[in-house]
């Protein structure tokens, strides 16, 4: 009966510790795939700061950088792209 009872504290103590590994592990891949994500939306919030569209040329060639007048020349643009 004794070494029963200490089999059953050695295997209480044995699952814990495969419990406890069991969270650390899930921790740190949890941490691993923040910073991954993170990264990820640094990158995109880069590359969209880049695409800020600051001038446009129309179709007499003149080039514009009034946000009113580029609105202008793409809704033109795109009202007659598929016109025959």
């Amino acid at each position: 009966m004794f070494t029963t009872s200490w089999r059953l504290k050695l295997n209480i103590l044995e699952n814990k510790k495969v419990a406890s590994q069991k969270i650390c592990s899930q921790f740190r891949w949890r941490m691993k795939g923040d910073v991954c994500t993170n990264e990820f939306f640094v990158v995109i919030k880069e590359k969209s700061k880049a695409l800020i569209v600051t001038k446009l040329w129309d179709s007499h060639g003149q080039i514009t950088r009034e946000k009113i007048d580029m609105e202008v020349i793409c809704m033109n643009f795109y009202s007659t792209l598929y016109d025959e």
